[in-house]
């Protein structure tokens, strides 16, 4: 359920930019609300625990975790996004996707003019992005929720200090 509603959330987010130029930035903001009420909805429902006795999913079980660096407090997936980080410098500097996407950041006239279709890398930025923060999502889910208090849970209130911060 939480990756069909994450990729609606983001082809929402980036078709709204394209197509009317909403910024992507209040539109996510606002879809968050939807999330929320969707999480609600999940964990007092299809997610709920077995027992049903509080709203949160049962915990993950130990082998869908991802584990720790030994003799560390290190989650592996702090190592995900540093190895990550040569592989998007090198799209973004060294092929011509990469191009297309800083010229239309830098200068999205001089990108329309050189035959750059605005929407379409826009688009295509914005789904890119999503997907990468779906999978930090993931990783949290996978490594940082496990040594929170609620055991790896997915609850209703769980962590909803750090989505309201904006």
């Amino acid at each position: 359920y939480a990756s069909i509603h994450l990729d609606a959330h983001r082809r929402i987010a980036a078709l709204l930019r394209v197509s009317r130029g909403v910024s992507e930035v209040l539109s996510t903001l606002l879809l968050n609300f939807i999330a929320a009420f969707l999480v609600a909805w999940m964990v007092h429902g299809p997610l709920q625990e077995a027992s049903a006795a509080y709203p949160q999913s049962d915990a993950l079980p130990s082998a869908a975790r991802l584990w720790m660096l030994p003799g560390t407090w290190v989650h592996v997936g702090l190592l995900l996004p540093l190895r990550a980080r040569p592989l998007a410098a090198f799209v973004l500097f060294r092929s011509a996707l990469g191009l297309r996407w800083r010229a239309l950041g830098l200068a999205p006239e001089a990108a329309r003019y050189a035959g750059v279709s605005p929407s379409r890398e826009t688009l295509r930025v914005l789904m890119v992005s999503g997907a990468l923060a779906g999978l930090a999502g993931a990783i949290y889910g996978a490594c940082v929720a496990q040594g929170a208090s609620n055991g790896g849970n997915t609850c209703q209130t769980c962590n909803t200090a750090y989505s309201r911060t904006a």
